[in-house]
């Protein structure tokens, strides 16, 4: 882990997880957790402990939002599947086609 930047600070973090950029605030609480502690061990202590609470609130909406992103990715994996394989059989059909027009008997008008 990297120190934090000055721009790494509870409230950017708090920031970055209202505007849905989860992963980026919990890199912050943990650069903030992973620094020198403060000279005084009760405001550390009190401190490190806001930041636990709140990496561990993000933790879990990640996990909720994978859930939700799993349920919706199912259906759609399963759609792109079926067109995939419609494709493939698309193209085994025109390279039939293919292979079959010139033996295929020319009506009276030439077409």
């Amino acid at each position: 882990m990297n120190p934090p930047s000055d721009f790494e600070t509870l409230t950017m973090a708090k920031i970055h997880a209202d505007q849905g950029r989860l992963g980026k605030a919990a890199d912050i609480c943990r650069n903030l957790l992973n620094q020198a502690p403060d000279q005084n061990q009760d405001q550390d202590q009190e401190r490190r402990g806001k930041i636990l609470k709140i990496l561990s609130d993000l933790e879990n909406r990640v996990a909720e939002k994978g859930r939700r992103d799993a349920g919706r990715l199912a259906p759609l994996f399963e759609k792109w599947l079926g067109l995939v394989l419609a494709r493939e059989r698309l193209a085994r059909l025109q390279k039939i086609k293919t292979d079959m027009a010139p033996s295929l008997p020319l009506s009276k008008n030439g077409v």
